[in-house]
Protein backbone atom coordinates (compact mmCIF):
# COMPACT_ATOMS: atom_id res chain seq x y z
CA UNK A 1 0.00 0.00 0.00
CA UNK A 2 2.74 2.40 1.02
CA UNK A 3 3.98 4.50 -1.86
CA UNK A 4 1.23 3.46 -4.28
CA UNK A 5 -1.36 5.93 -5.59
CA UNK A 6 -4.39 6.07 -3.27
CA UNK A 7 -2.56 3.41 -1.18
CA UNK A 8 -3.77 0.89 -3.79
CA UNK A 9 -7.22 0.98 -2.21
CA UNK A 10 -9.04 0.34 -5.52
CA UNK A 11 -7.22 -3.00 -5.93
CA UNK A 12 -7.96 -3.95 -2.31
CA UNK A 13 -11.65 -3.13 -2.76
CA UNK A 14 -11.83 -5.07 -6.03
CA UNK A 15 -10.31 -8.20 -4.45
CA UNK A 16 -12.56 -7.88 -1.40
CA UNK A 17 -15.64 -7.67 -3.62
CA UNK A 18 -14.55 -10.74 -5.61
CA UNK A 19 -14.02 -12.78 -2.45
CA UNK A 20 -17.26 -11.63 -0.86
CA UNK A 21 -19.11 -12.70 -4.00
CA UNK A 22 -17.62 -16.17 -3.44
CA UNK A 23 -18.99 -16.19 0.11
CA UNK A 24 -15.86 -15.25 2.06
CA UNK A 25 -15.95 -12.94 5.06
CA UNK A 26 -13.24 -10.37 4.30
CA UNK A 27 -11.05 -8.25 6.57
CA UNK A 28 -9.95 -5.60 4.07
CA UNK A 29 -7.14 -3.33 5.33
CA UNK A 30 -8.42 -0.57 3.03
CA UNK A 31 -11.63 -0.54 5.07
CA UNK A 32 -9.90 -0.20 8.43
CA UNK A 33 -10.23 3.27 9.97
CA UNK A 34 -13.22 3.94 7.65
CA UNK A 35 -10.85 4.24 4.71
CA UNK A 36 -8.90 7.12 6.26
CA UNK A 37 -5.45 7.22 4.65
CA UNK A 38 -3.43 9.43 7.00
CA UNK A 39 -3.06 6.89 9.83
CA UNK A 40 0.47 6.17 11.06
CA UNK A 41 1.94 3.12 9.29
CA UNK A 42 2.77 1.37 12.57
CA UNK A 43 -0.83 1.71 13.72
CA UNK A 44 -2.03 0.30 10.40
CA UNK A 45 0.35 -2.66 10.59
CA UNK A 46 -0.71 -3.49 14.15
CA UNK A 47 -4.38 -3.35 13.16
CA UNK A 48 -3.82 -5.42 10.02
CA UNK A 49 -1.82 -8.08 11.86
CA UNK A 50 -4.45 -8.38 14.58
CA UNK A 51 -7.13 -8.86 11.92
CA UNK A 52 -4.96 -11.40 10.08
CA UNK A 53 -4.72 -13.57 13.18
CA UNK A 54 -8.52 -13.94 13.21
CA UNK A 55 -8.60 -15.10 9.57
CA UNK A 56 -8.57 -18.61 8.16
CA UNK A 57 -7.03 -17.41 4.90
CA UNK A 58 -5.13 -14.45 3.53
CA UNK A 59 -4.72 -13.32 -0.07
CA UNK A 60 -2.17 -11.04 -1.66
CA UNK A 61 -2.36 -8.58 -4.52
CA UNK A 62 -0.04 -8.70 -7.50
CA UNK A 63 3.34 -7.24 -6.62
CA UNK A 64 3.10 -8.07 -2.93
CA UNK A 65 6.68 -9.37 -3.09
CA UNK A 66 7.98 -5.80 -3.11
CA UNK A 67 5.95 -4.71 -0.07
CA UNK A 68 7.57 -4.97 3.35
CA UNK A 69 4.14 -4.98 5.01
CA UNK A 70 2.77 -7.73 2.77
CA UNK A 71 5.89 -9.84 3.29
CA UNK A 72 5.47 -9.44 7.04
CA UNK A 73 1.84 -10.56 6.72
CA UNK A 74 2.91 -13.54 4.59
CA UNK A 75 5.46 -14.56 7.21
CA UNK A 76 2.96 -14.22 10.06
CA UNK A 77 0.34 -16.16 8.08
CA UNK A 78 2.77 -18.98 7.41
CA UNK A 79 4.00 -19.16 11.00
CA UNK A 80 0.45 -19.06 12.43
CA UNK A 81 -1.09 -21.54 9.99
CA UNK A 82 -3.25 -19.06 8.11
CA UNK A 83 -3.94 -20.43 4.63
CA UNK A 84 -3.31 -18.48 1.44
CA UNK A 85 -5.88 -17.92 -1.30
CA UNK A 86 -4.80 -17.21 -4.85
CA UNK A 87 -6.43 -14.45 -6.89
CA UNK A 88 -9.24 -16.81 -7.85
CA UNK A 89 -10.12 -17.66 -4.24
CA UNK A 90 -8.47 -21.08 -4.40
CA UNK A 91 -6.18 -22.30 -1.62
CA UNK A 92 -2.53 -22.32 -2.60
CA UNK A 93 0.60 -23.50 -0.81
CA UNK A 94 1.74 -21.12 1.89
CA UNK A 95 4.61 -18.99 0.65
CA UNK A 96 8.05 -19.44 2.12
CA UNK A 97 9.60 -16.57 4.05
CA UNK A 98 12.21 -14.42 2.36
Amino acid sequence: MTGLPNLNYPAFHKRATELREKGFWVANPAEHFDGQQDIDRKVCLRTDLKALLDCDYVTFLDGFETSAGALLEAYVARECGVGVLDKFGEVEPICEPV
